[in-house]
């Protein structure tokens, strides 16, 4: 039986000790925050615009997702890198305390994106973020990129809330195929694919 006063032994006790003679920092909580937002049957998504003013598009980071991803490096800007300039704004969005409901539980449905003009690594970009469309279940997180006032870029994230009641009109249907579900290619993806492209994308 241990009597150095230490829960996890002797052991434990000398090896903090050793650590480097520095006390911990003690923070104080006088309440936690709750564990998450509540599940409103109706909700109003807010009217929330996100903006970087500014945003240098970077050649390096760009050649390496494009080599990761599967882009020719030498023949610009990937059509889908301008979607990693936004999604941290995304999650900026869908965990704003305006947000009427937690990010976990939401369901991805889609993504879509139209390139308006072909884009430079040397571009610095305008880069927003709105909530598009509001009818309680499904909505769309648009973006547009700008350069020199012109748009160059837009993407649609489009996010299902399931189990809430329906406000305003209907989302418009996704297009798909005549079949779906069916095979059109078979891909072999290296083992650590997933972990090459975190590191490119911040994913």
């Amino acid at each position: 039986m241990s009597d150095s006063g230490d829960p996890f032994g002797s052991d434990h006790a000398s090896y903090t000790a050793r650590l480097d003679g520095a006390r911990p920092k003690t923070v104080v909580i006088e309440q936690l925050p709750p564990t998450a937002k509540p599940y409103g049957r109706e909700a109003q998504l807010p009217a929330l615009r996100l903006v970087r003013p500014a945003v240098a598009l970077d050649a390096g980071s760009i050649w390496r997702y494009a080599r990761v991803v599967g882009f020719i490096p030498e023949h610009g800007v990937p059509l889908t890198y301008p979607h990693l300039l936004a999604f941290p704004m995304h999650l900026l969005m869908l965990t704003d305390p305006a947000f009427p409901w937690p990010a976990l539980g939401l369901v991805h449905l889609a993504n879509h994106v139209r390139l308006r003009r072909p884009l430079a690594y040397k571009d610095t970009l305008r880069v927003e973020v709105v909530l598009r469309h509001d009818n309680g279940q499904a909505f769309v997180l648009h973006t547009r990129i700008y350069r020199r006032s012109e748009a160059v870029w837009d993407g649609d994230s489009v996010y299902l809330k399931r189990g809430v009641t329906t406000l305003g009109s209907a989302l418009d249907p996704l297009e798909l195929g005549p079949d779906p579900l069916q095979r059109i290619a078979r891909w072999q993806l290296a083992s650590q694919l997933g972990r090459d492209y975190a590191k490119v994308s911040g994913d």
